[in-house]
């Protein structure tokens, strides 16, 4: 989180995909730890079951929260965390896979295709009132080869609730892409981030030379040309 803040990043979403399935709650200590290093917006997922918790993850200095099998298990909980705490609060994080040429929710603890055709689950978002969507594309995540940009746009079309777009980043002009061709709101990566010096600063960097972003990052890359090979 220290690296990741001095290189300029602009939100981090700390999901704890583990803990549901082992029928844990948040591990609140290592989240307040975290946040005591975040100077940026943090969103905090992972065995969020009741209002308290989210009482608690605020406390410990969450801005929002990430809920994912509560809108399919439990919508009455996810109705009366949007009235308790905003839609602006409460991020649905959404795993999808195409079959069949239809995009369906993803179960990431069986690791199988649920029934809920994800229109669907687009359209209960749009009851329940979350205020953003973190879209996760199970068939392009760890490829490395580009986002769903098709997905991206459907989701879009579909609703007008702010968009997180994560899954398939292997190189800067991947994000660049996604964010030309979209009108996504925001885009997400996890490995990618990890495995080089620096890398939001030169991502940044990268996108910056035809996008104008934000850049709060303590390095400075926006005058060196060293992406043309990849």
């Amino acid at each position: 989180v220290e690296y990741l803040n001095e290189w300029g990043i602009d939100e981090i979403i700390l999901l704890d995909i583990s803990a549901t399935k082992n029928n844990k709650g948040p591990n609140f200590t290592i989240i307040e730890k975290i946040s005591e290093k975040c100077m940026v917006p943090l969103t905090i997922g992972g065995g969020i079951s009741n209002i308290d918790q989210i009482h608690k993850l605020m406390r410990c200095g969450a801005d929002k929260v990430c809920l994912n099998r509560a809108i399919y298990n439990d919508p009455n909980f996810i109705h009366k965390a949007v009235a308790v705490f905003g839609s602006q609060c409460i991020v649905a994080s959404i795993d999808v896979k195409l079959i069949d040429s239809i995009y369906y929710c993803f179960d990431y603890l069986k690791k199988e295709n649920s029934k809920n055709n994800f229109l669907d689950t687009l359209s209960e978002i749009k009851k329940l009132g979350i205020g953003e969507i973190f879209l996760n594309n199970v068939d392009k995540d760890g490829l490395k080869n580009g986002y769903d940009i098709e997905l991206i746009k459907y989701v879009l079309k579909n609703i007008d609730v702010p968009l997180i777009c994560c899954g398939g980043a292997g190189n800067p002009s991947h994000i660049l892409e996604a964010i030309k061709k979209t009108n996504v709101e925001a885009i997400a990566a996890s490995n990618f981030f990890n495995f080089f010096e620096h890398s939001v600063a030169i991502t940044k960097a990268f996108i910056m030379k035809e996008i104008e972003l934000r850049n709060d990052s303590t390095y400075n890359y926006l005058n060196i040309d060293f992406f043309n090979n990849g």
